[in-house]
C-alpha cells in the first residue's frame, strides 16, 4: 500500500484552496475531509493530520464488514431477466403430483443476503392478471424492505466508522 493511498494534494489558485483531500470508501460510503495548509500552519502538519485521519479511517474499516451486495432491478435502470418484464417476478407452471399449475413466482433477499421467493398461483386467483397484480403488490412491499435493510446497514457502517475511538 502507497503511503499516500486515498489522499490527493489539492492546489487551486482561483478558488484559495490549497490542502490535502482524503477520500476513504466503504461499502457504497465515501468519507471525504480536506486538510486546508493554513489551518494547519503549513503543508507538513496538513499532510500528517491527513494521514492520520486516512489511518483511523483505515482501522476502523477492517473492523466493520461491508453490506453485502444485491441487485435492484428496475429502481436502477439494469437490464431485466424476468419473462415477465417485471424484475423479480417469474411466471412458471409447476408439476406437483401429476398436477400442473400455472403460477407467478416473486424472488427477493431477507436481510441482504439469504434468497427467498413466494408463489402466487394462478387457479387460487381465478385469472392471470389478479394473480400478477397480487405478485406485483407484493414485490413492491419486498422491494421497500430491501431498500430500507441497505440503507440501515449503510447508516450503521458510517455510526461504527465515526464513533470515537477509546485511547489505548
Amino acid at each position: 500500500m502507497s503511503k499516500y493511498r486515498y489522499i490527493s494534494r489539492i492546489d487551486s489558485a482561483d478558488k484559495h484552496t490549497h490542502g490535502w483531500y482524503v477520500r476513504v470508501k466503504v461499502g457504497t460510503a465515501q468519507f471525504q475531509k480536506l486538510f486546508s495548509d493554513k489551518a494547519f500552519s503549513g503543508k507538513r502538519k496538513a499532510l500528517t493530520a491527513a494521514l492520520d485521519y486516512r489511518d483511523e479511517l483505515e482501522k476502523r474499516k477492517a473492523e466493520v464488514k461491508p453490506p453485502q451486495k444485491f441487485r435492484i432491478a428496475y429502481p436502477f435502470g439494469s437490464k431485466i431477466i424476468s419473462n415477465t418484464g417485471i424484475a423479480g417476478i417469474s411466471e412458471s407452471w409447476l408439476k406437483v403430483r401429476k398436477r400442473t399449475h400455472h403460477v407467478f413466482q416473486v424472488s427477493w433477499r431477507e436481510n441482504l443476503s439469504q434468497a427467498r421467493n413466494k408463489k402466487f398461483y394462478v387457479s387460487k386467483y381465478g385469472n392471470r392478471e389478479e394473480a400478477l397484480a397480487d405478485a406485483i403488490t407484493f414485490r413492491i412491499e419486498k422491494e421497500k424492505e430491501m431498500i430500507n435493510a441497505y440503507h440501515k446497514r449503510l447508516k450503521m457502517i458510517k455510526e461504527k466508522l465515526l464513533e470515537p475511538q477509546p485511547e489505548e
